[in-house]
């Protein structure tokens, strides 16, 4: 992913790095699922729900758990919903695997309801995030 090198470069606090990679990868997992790229999709998007937790925990002053299934569980029952996030993370293994059959369709809204709910806006592009990240420093 092309964000690596210019989020590595600014040094972010951790909380802020798990934002800005979770709205580029929000907005990325989209784009890829589009074109039909199911598994390198998935796993963008797994990893962009994967730091919208770590910067929702951050932000409550949590420090977020090493493994994700633990991490899922915290930040998922700090807002009180239930998310089968271990069938998600099956999910993702499988596809990555390349077993490519019965992915929910609905796989991304869900994921991306999620992000949202966790503290990251879906910004209309890469370069609204940039743009973003160059405001708030």
């Amino acid at each position: 992913m092309p964000h690596f090198q210019f989020l590595d470069g600014l040094q972010l606090p951790l909380e802020d790095e798990c934002f800005f990679r979770s709205a580029f990868h929000i907005i990325q997992a989209k784009e890829i699922l589009a074109k039909g790229e199911t598994e390198h999709g998935i796993a963008v998007l797994y990893d962009a729900l994967l730091h919208a937790m770590k910067h929702f925990l951050l932000r409550q002053k949590v420090n977020p758990a090493a493994d994700d299934e633990t991490l899922a569980h915290e930040a998922l029952t700090r807002i009180n919903r239930n998310f089968p996030f271990k069938q998600f993370q099956e999910t993702m293994e499988r596809v990555i695997d390349g077993d490519t059959e019965e992915i929910d369709p609905n796989i991304y809204e869900k994921a991306a309801d999620l992000v949202i709910e966790f503290g990251i806006p879906i910004f209309p592009s890469t370069e609204a995030i940039e743009k973003e990240l160059i405001t708030s420093r």
